[in-house]
């Protein structure tokens, strides 16, 4: 990716005057998707990944040539991609400042299997971080170096809670977590559980009520897919249908794409209402109760709640 391409892919608030959302993971098989979507509805979008640029979905944007003012712009160059490790939560002043004022934040970070050695691909390309110098240095000061296991479970679980912590500090008003409830069969067993256990650890960490730093409470959506058909991973996908089309109860057995998942995700955010204190009357002293939305689709209620919507679409 040039230099040219790159700022201009993370210049902050294309869309200042817009609704803010915050992706983390955006570069992922359903990250990428949301971040379409999103930006395609007329949202100010960040993605926040820790594999930018170098996993960058948008093969076309690689390749990408100066147009003239006439000709219509891919979708990636209206919103700001930017890399960010969220278990490495270190940021400037002027990067807060940029990403204040987000009303939604989407996690979608999700490791199904261990990478080899537990490390991402993309591991010695970390000095572009510019706090490279400081993880070097926290790193030097630990003795011992993350399993694939510790790796594992600090992708599925730990980053929920380092996400959440981030969108209470920014005082974002509602939290998407796009979790599962199924496991591909083929998976080693031990994998397989542990990737349940850590999504479902994520949920009870979600459970209660969570309040921002400025004391309001957050609206909280769980999205629970039992398996997303991607074509970004083809022989994962052919596995599952040839799996679910002999056995008609396969935990993959599922309707769900990446666009499906985004298209429900970019509508929810649509259905939050504006969290509000509202008093009730009765014994002094007076009562505060608030308007909170608590969503958990499971894997059906996400399909219909696409298809529902894009049918009310086509009557209007």
């Amino acid at each position: 990716m040039t230099i040219p391409l790159r700022r201009k892919l993370e210049l902050p608030n294309k869309r200042p005057n817009a609704q803010k959302i915050i992706v983390v993971g955006g570069t992922g098989c359903v990250g990428e998707r949301i971040c379409k979507h999103a930006t395609n509805r007329g949202y100010n979008v960040w993605s926040l990944s820790k594999n930018f640029p170098y996993s960058f979905p948008n093969l076309t944007m690689r390749f990408y040539a100066r147009l003239n003012d006439n000709e219509e712009k891919p979708w990636p160059l209206f919103m700001t991609w930017r890399r960010f490790n969220i278990l490495r939560p270190l940021s400037s002043c002027q990067f807060l400042s940029d990403i204040a004022g987000a009303k939604t934040m989407i996690h979608c970070v999700g490791q199904q299997r261990p990478t080899m050695m537990g490390y991402s691909r993309h591991k010695e390309t970390d000095h572009d971080d510019e706090h490279y110098q400081i993880h070097r240095m926290m790193d030097g000061l630990s003795r011992l170096k993350p399993t694939p296991q510790q790796v594992f479970e600090d992708t599925n679980f730990r980053s929920v809670v380092s996400s959440l912590e981030m969108a209470k500090f920014l005082n974002v008003r509602n939290f998407v977590y796009i979790s599962a409830s199924g496991v591909f069969p083929t998976w080693p067993f031990v994998f397989g559980d542990k990737f349940l256990e850590s999504k479902q650890k994520a949920e009870e960490i979600l459970g209660g009520i969570h309040f921002c730093a400025d004391g309001t409470p957050m609206n909280i959506a769980i999205l629970r897919p039992r398996f997303i058909y991607c074509k970004r991973k083809p022989f994962t996908s052919g596995l599952a249908f040839f799996h679910s089309a002999i056995f008609p109860n396969s935990p993959v057995a599922s309707k769900l794409t990446p666009d499906r998942v985004a298209r429900c995700v970019v509508n929810l955010s649509a259905e939050f209402k504006d969290v509000t204190p509202q008093s009730t009357f009765g014994s002094p002293p007076q009562v505060l109760r608030w308007n909170l939305g608590r969503w958990i689709l499971e894997d059906e209620d996400i399909f219909n709640f696409v298809t529902s919507n894009d049918d009310d679409k086509r009557a209007e």
